[in-house]
């Protein structure tokens, strides 16, 4: 298995309307979908209370149960009592799942938070997750451009390889979760839809493609869709490297805006994204995606016109 997933939280206030009131019978679903993703399901502390009881209305008598699945269990332990009894047992589970997170490299990649405890019995394992995200913000705080070239690229990179939606997209979650814009999500409006709209537009005008016509107008007025592009960087080796190219520099070009100006997202037509940027920060942004854009663009312009 590559990504390596732990899942944390609780059947929530309306359980059984939220879905997860059955937690194996949802940790089983989970566990289908990550395993047809390519990923794994390697810790799991999920608290249920019983008798159809939301934890909105739940007291520390309320018939609960903990469900767990620790050093590469097969299946979930479960402990019954009452509420309080079953989150003082949740919170030894917590500090073994905070030591999978704190070693990111061999036991965990992402965390799944559904209606979690962050204050209780998911404090331990929530509290490491934005540590893992400071490298963002060490990255943001670097105004070299090298710092920002080399983003572009791990992001371009990092959304062949499938650690896209794994973990640039839970990053981004976490920068917006608040309504603000975000910097990872200022990189995925460069190095996937700017490079992949450059892309199919330099194909298109060379030949009749339905899929980089489509490709162009997704990305372009819509958001992220650099799956279009794929074909034509796998077929064409100079493509391919235009493509890596153009998100080294437009992540240059980001990394010399201030901070907060350049945040935006790339779920939204390209000039909305960067209207929607601060104000000093729109033409450095708009540089940016000219550069992302332009540099594949020309490449498979001149490299299209003979196939």
């Amino acid at each position: 298995m590559g990504v390596k997933v732990v899942l944390v939280g609780s059947s929530g206030g309306g359980g059984a309307t939220e879905g997860h009131a059955d937690v194996q019978g949802f940790v089983k679903t989970l566990e289908t979908q990550l395993e047809a993703a390519g990923m794994e399901l390697v810790g799991v502390q999920m608290i249920a209370t019983m008798n159809g009881i939301g934890m909105d209305h739940a007291g520390p008598t309320t018939p609960a149960v903990l469900h767990t699945r620790l050093h590469g269990e097969r299946g979930l332990q479960n402990f019954a009592g009452s509420l309080e009894e079953v989150n003082e047992r949740a919170r030894s589970v917590d500090s073994v799942l905070a030591s999978y997170i704190a070693d990111a490299v061999s036991k965990c990649d992402a965390v799944v938070s559904m209606s979690a405890d962050v204050e209780g019995a998911n404090l331990r394992a929530l509290i490491l997750v934005p540590v893992r995200d400071e490298i963002v913000a060490w990255i943001q705080g670097q105004h070299h451009p090298i710092v920002g070239a080399i983003a572009g690229v791990l992001m371009c990179r990092g959304s062949k390889s499938g650690y896209y939606h794994s973990i640039a997209l839970p990053i981004i979650l976490i920068e917006m979760e608040h309504g603000d814009f975000s910097f990872v999500g200022s990189l995925d409006l460069l190095t996937l839809v700017c490079v992949s709209g450059g892309i199919c537009a330099g194909v298109r005008l060379q030949r009749k493609s339905a899929l980089a016509e489509r490709g162009l107008w997704v990305n372009m007025c819509f958001g992220d869709m650099i799956e279009a592009a794929y074909p034509f960087m796998e077929e064409v080796t100079a493509v391919n490297a235009a493509g890596y190219l153009g998100s080294a520099v437009g992540g240059a070009i980001l990394q010399t805006g201030e901070g907060d100006a350049v945040l935006s997202t790339a779920y939204m037509p390209v000039p909305l994204s960067i209207l929607f940027a601060g104000v000093s920060g729109r033409l450095v942004l708009a540089a940016a995606c000219l550069a992302a854009w332009g540099i594949p663009f020309i490449v498979a312009l001149v490299f299209y016109r003979n196939r």
